[in-house]
């Protein structure tokens, strides 16, 4: 079983942060703490895994982001209500991006990403990378009337808002990701034995007769039997005694004078 230890510690360190950037990428507050939420669910379950990664919350991220995306989408992007007027004005002028220049920009602002990393957590070039977070930090800049160097700093209230959120203890995060994964085999034990099972029922000869394993099976009347093989017919014993053949009668013989005038050029 894996240690939870260091599960645990990553755990209580990355969560505000993840959260920071869902709410910043949604504006869902509920929306991204579920996600966050689940996605640390996720990496317990895969723990083996995301252990050994370089970077576990790279792992993490994708996933909280796009659970919250997936919640998010069942409501337009808002704010809470009684928000700081800082905070709704930043998360407004986020609303006016499009959702890859979002992307771009909170990873590079509150993930602090290399262009390369950034790059392939979007999945577009890194060329390509750098001109959407150019274009991102002029637009936000522009909705939110801050020069671009101030773009971090108009992201800062965002996080006084998730500071008061509250969150399950690292052992209930486990139990579930433990259950989860207990479920998962089951079913997947589940559709191994399933398809076994019906693999052994669509196997049949050409006759569309099932395989079997007796050696004294024998061909029914008027099946067909393969050329070269042998029919365990023919070996198949019978009460019948064998009849023994009827002598023949002296008169019925030929003489030697009527075998040779049968002969071509006899008689």
């Amino acid at each position: 079983m894996a240690d939870p230890t260091d599960f645990d510690a990553f755990y209580k360190d990355a969560r505000a942060r993840l959260l920071l950037q869902t709410y910043a990428l949604t504006g869902d507050l509920a929306a991204s703490r579920s996600a966050v939420r689940d996605a640390f669910v996720a990496a317990w379950h895969h723990w083996r895994k995301v252990s050994r990664s370089a970077d576990p919350e790279a792992w993490v991220r994708p996933v909280a982001w796009s659970h919250a995306l997936r919640r998010h989408t069942t409501r337009p992007f808002h704010k809470e209500k009684g928000l700081d007027p800082e905070a709704a004005a930043t998360l407004e002028a986020l609303a006016g991006l499009p959702l890859l220049q979002r992307r771009v920009l909170l990873l590079a602002h509150l993930a602090s990403l290399s262009m390369t990393d950034l790059a392939r957590e979007v999945g577009i070039p890194p060329a390509d990378a750098e001109r959407e977070l150019q274009s991102a930090t002029a637009r936000f800049g522009l909705l939110r009337d801050l020069p671009t160097p101030l773009v971090r700093t108009a992201l800062e209230p965002l996080a006084e808002v998730v500071a008061e959120a509250r969150w399950p203890r690292p052992t209930i995060v486990r139990r579930t990701g433990a259950a989860r994964r207990r479920t998962h085999t089951g079913v997947g034990a589940a559709l191994v034995v399933g398809a076994l099972l019906l693999t052994g029922t669509l196997v049949t000869d050409t006759a569309g007769v099932r395989p079997t394993l007796q050696r004294d099976a024998v061909a029914a009347p008027g099946d067909s039997v393969a050329p070269g093989a042998e029919n365990p017919a023919d070996d198949a014993p019978t009460d019948s005694p064998t009849p023994e053949p009827e002598p023949l009668e002296a008169a019925a013989l030929l003489g030697a004078e009527e075998v040779a005038a049968r002969l071509p050029g006899g008689g």
